[in-house]
């Protein structure tokens, strides 16, 4: 079984009047994943689109075309009932994420009202045949399962490709060292692979320890949560980042989310935060996320 069967990708006029990356983009993730394509165009430029596919390389793939009505994310509920295994892909194009204000975009929309996983990717960005070749995965800390890390360990179990995990502490004043065990005691540094086994195992508690082999590195940093994780894809070029969120997407909620999907130039792969009442703070010398 595939890990995702339908790709779906919402299209709106400015994708069919004004072609980007967006189609090759997808054309490449159908390919990387095996995934069918499922198409949600508007209706009244619906003719205009099927002409332009039936004749390109696309006919070679499995693509179906839903006509809109208008509302994508209504139109990808309706989809979700009729299709196996789909993941959401996402264009963007000069999106403001960060504009604060009660109106959110279509694309906005989408990542606020869908629970599927949701791949968003700039117009910018021309994807190569191998999309990414590593994930890496933001960790806040808790002791508790991570939605986010165990789609990366399938992902990175079926895809044959490495995990690197990562963690910021929030810290007052001037972090000078944001290695590993940077300001750390001698008695922390030897409680450290214990601790983070558990942050894993708690992360992830249905992987195999075969699994859990594919995670190559974790980093411990220092700094501004969006900031460390920008300079992480940065170093990791040929990554997918995959972030977990609570999906509230609206005013006054997911400023990290935001700043990130507003100037990342990677690929990026929301999942939704499982509901888990029982989270609890995994502690690491005196706090592991202080802040």
């Amino acid at each position: 079984m595939d890990l995702f069967e339908t790709l779906l990708i919402p299209l709106s006029n400015r994708d069919i009047l004004k072609p980007d990356n967006t189609l090759a983009n997808s054309l490449r993730l159908s390919s990387f994943f095996s995934s069918k394509l499922y198409f949600i165009i508007p209706a009244a430029e619906s003719p205009e689109i099927e002409t332009k596919l039936a004749q390109t390389k696309w006919a070679h793939y499995s693509t179906f075309i839903h006509k809109s009505s208008g509302n994508f994310s209504q139109d990808i509920l309706n989809i979700i009932e009729k299709v196996n295994h789909p993941l959401v892909f996402l264009g963007t194009n000069e999106v403001s994420f960060l504009q604060e204000n009660n109106h959110l975009t279509w694309e906005e929309e989408i990542i606020q009202n869908i629970q599927l996983p949701i791949i968003i990717c700039p117009v910018t960005l021309n994807l190569s045949k191998k999309p990414f070749e590593s994930l890496l995965v933001p960790m806040s800390g808790e002791t508790r399962m991570n939605t986010a890390l165990q789609l990366a360990i399938r992902i990175a179990d079926q895809m044959k490709m490495p995990i690197d995990l990562m963690h910021v502490t929030t810290r007052s004043g001037v972090c000078t060292d944001s290695s590993l065990v940077g300001h750390l005691s001698d008695h922390f540094y030897h409680e450290y692979p214990r601790l983070i086994d558990q942050l894993i195992s708690k992360g992830s508690p249905f992987s195999s320890l075969r699994e859990r082999r594919l995670i190559r590195e974790f980093w411990h940093s220092c700094g501004d949560k969006a900031g460390e994780i920008l300079k992480h894809t940065l170093i990791k070029k040929t990554a997918l980042l995959v972030l977990e969120w609570k999906g509230i997407f609206l005013r006054g909620h997911a400023f990290v989310v935001k700043s990130i999907l507003a100037t990342c130039n990677h690929p990026i792969l929301l999942v939704r935060e499982s509901c888990q009442e029982d989270a609890s703070l995994l502690k690491v010398s005196k706090n592991f996320s202080a802040s």
